[in-house]
């Protein structure tokens, strides 16, 4: 198992946000987390990334416990994340976006490799090169927040709500990147409130109501499940 999150325990104060949720990602895989605003699923995210601290439970990476680690060392482990809005630092160019996301790694000739695998996906970035990121359209920064984490050479690549605010011909677009990048080896942990989207792309899918896992499995057979689809899915 890759990563194996059990019984997480998330507090924002006294408030429990996140309630004994436990999940599992195999290595390879699409694992989507869906439910409705407030749910926890952002929170776990930033957990993951160390940026919060849980109140309880455990997050294993490749078999190492890895809550309680400060967040460049769970990037160096092998994570990344791509936080909600696609955020990038605005007064750097789109270059050196880029190149701040390789900032922990030693392998050079991997990071160029990566580097042009990113123009690959995302050939305009290649002609903003030294344009301000802040200056870019929304989808632009979109683009470019995913090409700073591939930058990282990730293992497990989160994303948190990769579609919001994007065109629906772009976020098109960015799934059919999602599934590219997941065919090359990168195991992919998906928030995504448009659920018909991320269902349709994920191997495996848990439902989070409250803080609470209240149904998971294989994506299809919740896509196809009368309660997702009445609460999730327009019926």
């Amino acid at each position: 198992m890759l990563l194996d999150i059990r019984n997480l325990r998330i507090k924002y104060g006294q408030v429990e946000v996140v309630r004994g949720v436990s999940i599992e990602v195999e290595e390879g895989s699409i694992v989507t987390l869906i439910g409705s605003n407030g749910a926890g699923k952002s929170s776990i995210l930033k957990t993951l990334s160390g940026l919060i601290k849980p109140s309880g439970g455990e997050i294993r990476f490749q078999g190492k416990k890895i809550n309680g680690l400060r967040t460049a060392s769970i990037v160096k482990s092998g994570i990344a994340q791509i936080p909600e809005g696609g955020r990038v630092f605005a007064k750097l160019t789109v270059a050196e976006n880029l190149r701040a996301g390789a900032y922990l790694r030693r392998d050079s000739e991997k990071v160029e490799k990566d580097y042009e695998r990113v123009f690959r996906y995302f050939p305009v970035l290649k002609q903003r090169l030294g344009q301000k990121a802040g200056t870019l359209s929304g989808g632009e920064r979109q683009m470019l927040a995913f090409g700073r984490a591939l930058m990282n050479g990730p293992k497990l690549l989160a994303l948190d709500e990769p579609s919001l605010g994007l065109s629906p011909m772009l976020v098109g677009t960015i799934f059919e990147i999602i599934r590219a990048i997941n065919r090359e080896g990168v195991t992919i942990l998906l928030v995504e409130q448009n659920a018909r989207m991320a269902l349709e792309c994920a191997d495996r899918a848990y439902v989070l109501q409250t803080g609470e896992v209240v149904k998971y499995g294989p994506a299809r057979e919740l896509l196809e499940s009368d309660d997702v689809r009445k609460s999730y899915l327009g019926g």
